[in-house]
């Protein structure tokens, strides 16, 4: 019997990692003491102060954009499904939010989270 070859459903890129400010419910730091970065399964908030946050892909509800001011209030909020983390996630950097969730996309791990773009 002859296999099929079999193709992976994504093409994931290599783990991604961002420098930047986080909220983590009251806790607050400015750039550059938190890190967000990226895997096609796992997505880790270090945050100076709390530490740092895992969240493997199925923990996650969703990643959105989130724009207050623009330049200096815009990022991506982190919605957790595990009720051990704050309700409150927010990771900013210079870039801009779209920019972080397309990279996001290609490491694979939001093609089983919810993600919203503006």
């Amino acid at each position: 019997m002859k296999e099929e070859p079999t193709v992976p459903e994504t093409l994931q890129a290599a783990p991604v990692t961002f420098i930047g400010g986080a909220r983590v419910g009251l806790w607050n730091v400015t750039w550059p003491f938190a890190r967000l970065r990226v895997s096609g399964e796992e997505l880790e908030l270090w945050v100076l102060g709390p530490g740092s946050l895992r969240f493997p892909r199925e923990s996650v509800v969703s990643v959105s954009e989130h724009v207050s001011l623009p330049f200096i209030g815009w990022g991506v909020r982190i919605e957790p499904k595990l009720s051990a983390y704050p309700e409150t996630l927010f990771f900013w950097s210079f870039r801009k939010p779209a920019s972080i969730l397309r990279a996001m996309e290609k490491t694979g791990f939001l093609t089983k989270v919810g993600a919203s773009h503006r």
